[in-house]
């Protein structure tokens, strides 16, 4: 195997890698968001962003996409003033669970401000949380199996 092939197969195991880990550390913060989350505080919607998304990039132009919906919260906590996004994405179906200008009862991980549950979705789960490990762990297999197919044959 030359040493630029060899080069690049581990960086894409490195990189797969370290999406498996952070995928698996995200699911470890949401499955302990719950726990975390203790200060409850009032919350805005402050906007719904909407993002288009092609599921096919050649059908552009045919109306072959589909929107999510993410909502962000304004709230104050300790006299510090917070707007972010929720992390969850609601598809079209879902988009009107929050509205905006409502206010809601947020928890807020009093150790990390940034991080907060909204009243009734405890049980939401950020999408990254799901994937990333699987598919971290799916394309780290991948690249070590290419590795040694590559390095036997070399």
């Amino acid at each position: 195997m030359n040493k630029p092939t060899k080069v690049i197969l581990l960086f894409f195991i490195v990189l797969s890698f370290i999406i498996a880990v952070s995928g698996a550390y995200s699911f470890y913060v949401n499955l302990h968001k719950a726990d975390n989350c203790t200060e409850e505080v009032k919350g805005i919607c402050s906007d719904i962003k909407v993002s288009r998304h092609d599921r096919n990039s050649s059908n552009k132009h045919r109306g072959d996409s589909y929107y999510k919906y993410t909502p962000v919260f304004s709230y104050e906590y300790n006299g510090k003033k917070y707007e972010r996004e929720y992390g969850i994405h609601y598809s079209e179906e879902d988009k009107d669970t929050f509205r905006e200008g409502k206010e809601y009862v947020l928890y807020v991980n009093p150790k990390s401000p940034r991080q907060f549950i909204v009243e009734g979705h405890e049980e939401d789960v950020d999408t990254f949380a799901i994937i990333g490990p699987i598919v971290g762990i799916f394309m780290f297999f991948m690249f070590v199996f290419i590795y040694l197919v590559v390095k036997k044959k070399c």
